[in-house]
């Protein structure tokens, strides 16, 4: 008989895709001035950085862990991974 696979805490959550509002590339970089913002590769434009808990919906910070960013729930505490930067 084999025994059930628990399911994860979780569910599985596939990585966000954001855009550059103003030229809708994907080609972006996160930039701190003085809060955080997507920063276009493409048009050089700024995008700002708005995420909410996802179990909660509540305000999150972000917490930055050099190339990933992370948005802490400022309620519940939940961490989540929402942004890798690529080198180059």
């Amino acid at each position: 008989m084999n025994a059930p696979v628990p399911a994860p805490d979780t569910p599985a959550r596939p990585q966000a895709v954001f855009l550059c509002t103003h030229c809708h590339s994907t080609s972006l970089d996160v930039q701190s001035v003085p809060t955080y913002c997507f920063r276009c590769r493409d048009c050089g434009g700024g995008t700002p950085i708005e995420l909410s808990c996802r179990l909660c919906s509540s305000r999150t910070r972000i917490r930055v862990d050099k190339p990933e960013y992370h948005a802490i729930c400022l309620d519940c505490g939940h961490d989540e991974l929402f942004f890798i930067e690529q080198a180059g």
